[in-house]
């Protein structure tokens, strides 16, 4: 069993992946729960979501730069059979080598998921939505003492469109037939409550989203969302009156 890995070994192994991708002059985000955790959740991230705005490459051209960038990337098979892509991890941590002088391994390891445009329904949203939002992130390897602590800001998805992509996936695994997403949509409404908690309380992140968006994105967004809102709504009902606050008509 792999130990779990801290949550400021979490933004680190986020860091390296994004600096890579960045260096390649792509735009990159974070999506997901590692994600929603600069947003107020309280549970700590089980991978790292990234979200690289193109229409020039594939995921699995952009899974293979960052294993030829850092030897700590690697690909392995999915345990889908029915899946042709491959799955890509992070290794953290050596183990020492053993009493008969067997070589290193890695002791813990983050799957980082990296997705494009078109998966999971996101779109090529306007690179000037990103928000940066910092973080405390330690080397890894090092977990402890005040002068390993580092705090740096990282690319995240702006409040509202992850909110709306949060209650997709709470609908999605609800309605699933497949136990093991079905077991997921519990703590899919406890992030989005406690999401909607932080962006009611942190009105200026709302307020920077319209300020700079020049289209109708933020109103499509809404819209395109309100039929899973009212859903929500429907289950969770003392949520209404934090929806309308954000600019939700229902």
């Amino acid at each position: 069993m792999h130990d779990r890995l801290d949550v400021k070994e979490t933004w680190e192994i986020a860091q390296i992946t994004i600096s890579i991708l960045q260096k390649a002059q792509l735009v990159p985000f974070l999506f997901g729960s590692v994600a929603g955790k600069t947003y107020g959740l309280s549970r700590n991230p089980n991978d790292v979501d990234i979200v690289v705005l193109t229409r020039t490459h594939t995921t699995a051209q952009l899974k293979a730069l960052l294993v030829e960038a850092d030897s700590r990337f690697y690909l392995i098979r999915s345990g889908d059979p029915f899946a042709t892509h491959k799955i890509l991890w992070f290794r953290v941590g050596e183990l020492p080598s053993n009493s008969e002088g067997g070589l290193r391994g890695f002791s813990r390891k983050c799957k980082v998921d990296v997705l494009i445009p078109g998966d999971l329904g996101i779109p090529y949203m306007d690179g000037q939505l990103i928000v940066h939002r910092m973080v405390t992130s330690v080397p890894l390897g090092r977990r402890t003492g005040q002068s390993d602590v580092l705090q740096q800001p990282l690319p995240v998805m702006p409040l509202l469109h992850l909110l709306c992509f949060k209650v997709q996936g709470w609908f999605d695994h609800r309605e699933s037939n497949k136990e093991h997403f079905q077991t997921r949509h519990p703590a899919d409404a406890k992030d989005i409550c406690e999401m909607l908690q932080f962006a009611c309380t942190h009105p200026e992140l709302v307020r920077s989203m319209r300020a700079s968006d020049s289209s109708t994105e933020l109103d499509t967004l809404r819209k395109g969302s309100t039929g899973l809102v009212l859903e929500f709504i429907e289950y969770f009902p003392d949520t209404g009156i934090q929806w309308r606050q954000l600019g939700f008509a229902v």
